[in-house]
C-alpha cells in the first residue's frame, strides 16, 4: 500500500458522474458502446483535475479520443497480460 500512499485521493463527485455519462454518449456515437462505467469515471475525474490517466487499458485510447485528455500507457499493451 505505499505506492498507493504517493497519490493523491481524488473523491468522485456528482460532475463526474455527468461528465462520464457525456464521455459515454460520445462514444455510443461513435459506436464504441460497452466502455466500463469505472474506466468513464477514472477519466472525467482525472480530466476535471487535469492529470494523466495512467493505465493498462486499451478503453482509455478510447476516451481520450473523444475527451482530448492526456493518458499513457503504464507499461505498452500486451506485455503484462
Amino acid at each position: 500500500m505505499v505506492a498507493l500512499s504517493a497519490f493523491d485521493l481524488i473523491e468522485s463527485t456528482a460532475s463526474h458522474h455527468r461528465r462520464a455519462l457525456g464521455i459515454q454518449r460520445l462514444l455510443a456515437a461513435l459506436s464504441q458502446r460497452g466502455r466500463k462505467i469505472p474506466d468513464l469515471l477514472i477519466a472525467a475525474a482525472g480530466e476535471e483535475h487535469g492529470l494523466v490517466v495512467l493505465h493498462y487499458d486499451a478503453d482509455f485510447d478510447l476516451i481520450a479520443a473523444v475527451t482530448g485528455q492526456p493518458c499513457q500507457w503504464i507499461v505498452p499493451a500486451g506485455t503484462i497480460d
